[in-house]
């Protein structure tokens, strides 16, 4: 036997190849990261979706181009391209920090995993990246060394150094545009800034330990709000990072307030008490309030509208077709007659001037035909209009100034497209019954 594969084997591979190849796409695809692919010489050949979503390129603007474009700085490049993109790199996916631009830019931190891709025998085929953004991350870990450093300055304070920085916290917390509210274990206020004060329209040293529920909460929903702080303060569950609650203030009135939540917990991550912030969106939900009211009112007004100009296309219509009924059984055959008896030619004209006049009163009927066959001709509509009459071809003919033969290729023409060729149904009947 010999060792070259089957057909059927090299068809099942060729299958295999296919679906691999779709589901890599796929997976190419939906990678929340960039991934960025390049060649020897750093030149991108692919990138995910989410690349140009991060970077802000498009992908025509990426493939083909140099990756060098990506970094905040030549020197990183060059730096990166020495460590991990070049072909004597080894194939560990380490990641590592790097700053990137985007095309408006911005410089943003990432987590980036560089390798070098080769083939089974060792060739080197380029370079994959994977990169995430950890802009925020990195702030965070800055604002929290930021914030480590602070407190190691603040533990070496002396005591009046200390009550200095306290004074300054403080100020910080007054000028704040928002209401600030630090509340214990036991639901007491134990920080309030002066934001919160005049929006409460209290003083400090009144509402300093008093309870925040029993005292600035409507009644009808204290309960209700006592036993989630009790469940967040017991780690029962997550605290809320958006919401909005109504406020009482000391002269009785409810202010609507946005709140975002912060869980304070002790020197060994024991909860023990809850920060907020809160801002009056009292006006602004008035202002949504009215507008969704008069987006009602005009929702209503637009229907009723609806409803009136319906009403009246279909007493236009009603009209139309009673204005066309009594044209055909009440004139059309007074004039059929007419034009009958009399023999002189000039008479017969004024007959026709009549006629064609009263075809351009009955003219809704040829809009309406148009609307249910679009393929019909305005001519082939215009012989509709005469057949529906009662016209013969010959009277039709002399009107257009055609011959009797052509008419006839216009009746069979009109079959064909009203749906009625090769069927014993008169013409003439069919028309009128699509009135």
């Amino acid at each position: 036997m010999s060792g070259k594969p089957s057909y059927e084997e090299l068809e099942r591979k060729l299958e295999q190849y296919k679906h691999d190849s779709v589901l890599f796409a796929c997976i190419f695809k939906a990678i929340p990261d960039a991934v960025v692919f390049s060649d020897a010489n750093r030149q991108i050949m692919m990138a995910n979706p989410a690349a140009s979503q991060i970077f802000g390129y498009t992908e025509e603007e990426v493939i083909g181009a140099s990756s060098q474009q990506f970094y905040a700085s030549g020197e990183e490049y060059e730096k990166q391209g020495e460590v991990r993109f070049n072909p004597i790199a080894e194939e560990m996916l380490k990641p590592y920090e790097v700053c990137y631009r985007r095309k408006n830019g911005e410089i943003f931190y990432s987590e980036t995993v560089g390798t070098v891709v080769r083939d089974d025998e060792g060739n080197t085929l380029g370079f994959l990246a994977i990169i995430k953004d950890i802009t925020e991350r990195v702030k965070a870990r800055k604002a929290l060394q930021e914030a480590y450093h602070a407190l190691e300055r603040r533990v070496e304070l002396g005591t009046d150094e200390l009550r200095e920085a306290q004074e300054k916290k403080q100020k910080y917390l007054d000028v704040a545009g928002v209401m600030l509210i630090a509340l214990n274990a036991a639901g007491e206020i134990t920080l309030i800034n002066q934001h919160g004060c005049r929006l409460l329209q209290v003083k400090e040293e009144e509402v300093l330990g008093r309870n925040w529920f029993d005292q600035f909460v409507p009644r009808r929903m204290a309960d209700s709000v006592k036993k989630v702080f009790s469940k967040l303060i017991s780690g029962d569950i997550e605290p809320v990072k958006y919401y909005e609650n109504p406020v009482l203030t000391s002269s009785g009135e409810e202010r609507i307030i946005s709140f975002h939540n912060s869980i304070l917990t002790d020197g060994v991550g024991l909860i023990n008490g809850i920060l907020f912030s809160g801002n009056d969106i009292t006006e602004r939900k008035q202002i949504e309030e009215e507008l969704q009211r008069r987006s009602q009112k005009l929702e209503e007004a637009n229907i009723a509208l609806r409803i009136l100009l319906k009403q009246c296309g279909d007493a236009r219509q009603e009209l139309e077709k009673n204005v066309l009924a009594n044209i055909n059984e009440l004139i059309t055959p007074h004039l059929e007659n007419l034009d009958m008896k009399l023999t002189d030619r000039q008479q017969k004209a004024y007959v026709d001037i009549i006629k064609s006049n009263l075809l351009q009163i009955t003219a809704s009927f040829s809009r309406n035909l148009y609307e249910q066959f679009p393929s019909l001709t305005p001519r082939e509509i215009q012989v509709v209009d005469f057949i529906k009459n009662g016209m013969a071809n010959k009277d039709i003919a002399e009107l257009l100034g055609l011959s009797p033969r052509t008419v006839e290729t216009y009746r069979d023409n009109i079959r064909i497209k009203l749906g009625i060729k090769n069927k014993q149904v008169n013409l003439r009947s069919h028309i009128l019954s699509l009135r």
